[in-house]
C-alpha cells in the first residue's frame, strides 16, 4: 500500500508522465487498489486484463483520468459494477 500511497501524493504533472512512460506502473497500482480494497474479483480481472492484452486502451484511460480527476481509472466506477 505504500506503494499505491506514493503515486497518490505525486503532484499531477509526475503523475501524467509516468501514465504516458511507465504506464505499467498504473497496472500494477490498479490491482493493488483493488484487491486491498476487497472489490469485486471481475473487477481485478479487468484491470488484468485492461493492463496487458487491451493496454493502449487503458494507457488513455488513465492519462484522461488522470487530467480529469488526478487519479487512475477505476473500472468499477467507470463501469459501474458493485
Amino acid at each position: 500500500m505504500a506503494y499505491n500511497n506514493f503515486l497518490d501524493g505525486l503532484p499531477r504533472w509526475a503523475k501524467i508522465l509516468i501514465s504516458i512512460f511507465l504506464g505499467v506502473l498504473y497496472t500494477v497500482y490498479m490491482v493493488i487498489r483493488d484487491i486491498v480494497g476487497k472489490k469485486n474479483v471481475l473487477v481485478v480481472v479487468l484491470d488484468i486484463l485492461f493492463g496487458t492484452i487491451l493496454g493502449f486502451v487503458n494507457w488513455i484511460l488513465n492519462i484522461v483520468f488522470i487530467i480529469k480527476d488526478d487519479k487512475a481509472v477505476d473500472y468499477s466506477e467507470l463501469f459501474g459494477i458493485n
